[in-house]
């Protein structure tokens, strides 16, 4: 089995500029710009509560180890330790599922729950924090950006 088909979700968006960008260390806040569009289908989700597409955030360029194991929480960054999760991701790798090489770049998908959707309803903009869940000795998480998808169409 590949690679990218060990990945849980991969997808693969047209880029759209002002999202940010860093390490994802525990505890690291980043500032997310919210498309009007995706602000007011959240809005429209939180009124109607009867489904409709969720909004997504993509994690890009996100470098990952051989056969590695990790979940990734997002949580509003004004939550303090028992912030609710807003949206989450993994990967299923083999082995011991430790961060190794080869290293390799990729994008994880997060939909973004009820929560998140009252979170980003009506925002130009949010502070989010990720909480990473990996092996110890995992260096910190590199990434190009995090930023919410605005085409639901997936490129090849």
């Amino acid at each position: 089995m590949t690679r990218p088909a060990r990945l849980l979700m991969l997808v693969s968006l047209p880029i759209l500029a002002g999202a940010c960008s860093g390490y994802g260390q525990e505890g690291t806040v980043l500032e997310v710009p919210v498309p009007s569009e995706v602000a007011r289908g959240a809005e429209l989700r939180l009124a109607s509560r009867s489904g409709g597409e969720a909004p997504v955030l993509l994690l890009e360029g996100v470098e990952l180890g051989a056969d590695e194991r990790i979940k990734i929480q997002i949580v509003a960054a004004d939550g303090g330790d028992g912030a609710p999760v807003l949206a989450q991701a993994s990967t299923v790798g083999n082995g011991d599922g430790v961060y190794g090489p080869p290293v390799a770049k990729t994008t994880l998908v997060f939909p973004v729950n009820a929560r998140g959707c009252e979170v980003i309803a009506g925002q130009a903009a949010v502070k989010l924090r990720l909480r990473i869940e990996s092996s110890k000795d995992r260096p910190p998480l590199q990434f190009d950006r995090l930023r919410f998808a605005t085409d639901r169409r997936v490129s090849d």
